[in-house]
């Protein structure tokens, strides 16, 4: 070594060498990493993204794939996932059930793959990948809500938790306009699941008042279907219903012409005339079916 600086000096039988040292501690943070000692890996990686994507993916296979599993370490395994630039299907794969694992494992890979797909939506940009996110999402949320049912029972505090959730997901502004523009996904998957019981709740946060209106008159539920008629102020769905002649028996002879003046008075987009065109057809008609009734 030399006695004026720290350089290590080597030499031959032909010529000395000096070696200058730059940078000695660039993999500092790989020899954490192989320790397991995460937190400390990424003080050293020096704002170097590929290297925190390669910290981050380790931490989290390691969280998942270690030997004492939890909901918690599911979770945050999840969540260090979703901050990572890996593919989201990929990442998705690796929280699937398995039939090698038990119930309650298999629970856990559910929910972790609910929270890991929640907290990558955020991140992503392509309106097509964040449609398909949701529509993952609301399977799954579906699928846990039934599972939750037939482990505890319909009435269970569990089932209300999962039903919460799911109605938070879907009522929350940063998803609901993407949920309207696919509400016939939506509905499908919850004839398939058997959740029509919730129907009108879910049709109601997203703001379908049609699909509300419609599925009261197929359940005869006439009050329900006035009073969304009356309140939406819409008066495409004015016209659209007015054939319906057992709706018309709940409706009060005079708010219903009044309900429906004020609508066309807000609805400058139909214009003057085809909105007096309209009133008038809905007048005649509803003046017919009272008389019918």
């Amino acid at each position: 070594m030399s006695n004026y600086d720290v350089s290590p000096w080597a030499f031959s039988s032909q010529s000395p060498y000096i070696f200058r040292i730059k940078n000695e501690g660039r993999s500092v943070w790989r020899i954490y990493l192989d320790l397991g000692e995460f937190n400390e890996a990424k003080k050293f990686c020096k704002d170097d993204k590929s290297v925190q994507n390669e910290i981050m993916v380790a931490q989290a296979e390691h969280l998942l794939n270690g030997q004492k599993k939890s909901p918690a370490s599911y979770r945050e395994a999840a969540m260090i996932y979703a901050k990572t630039e890996e593919v989201t299907s990929e990442i998705a794969l690796k929280f699937l059930p398995s039939g090698s694992l038990t119930i309650q494992e298999n629970s856990m890979r559910q929910e972790a793959l609910i929270y890991f797909l929640k907290h990558r939506l955020p991140l992503v940009k392509s309106m097509s990948e964040k449609g398909f996110i949701i529509g993952w999402l609301l399977e799954l949320y579906l699928t846990s809500l039934r599972d939750t049912e037939d482990l505890y029972g319909a009435g269970a505090e569990e089932v209300k938790h999962h039903r919460q959730n799911f109605l938070s997901f879907v009522n929350d502004p940063s998803t609901r306009p993407t949920i309207l523009s696919m509400k016939e996904t939506l509905y499908s998957l919850l004839r398939q699941h058997g959740a029509v019981s919730d129907f009108q709740e879910i049709a109601s946060l997203i703001g379908d008042h049609e699909a509300i209106i419609s599925n009261s008159l197929q359940n005869q539920d006439w009050p329900v279907a006035v009073k969304t008629l009356e309140k939406c102020n819409d008066p495409r769905l004015f016209y659209k219903f007015r054939f319906e002649k057992k709706l018309f028996c709940h409706i009060n002879v005079l708010q219903v012409p009044r309900s429906f003046h004020m609508c066309h008075k807000n609805s400058a987009p139909l214009g003057s005339r085809a909105s007096s065109l309209i009133q008038k057809s809905f007048l005649k008609s509803w003046q017919a079916r009272r008389r019918d009734l």
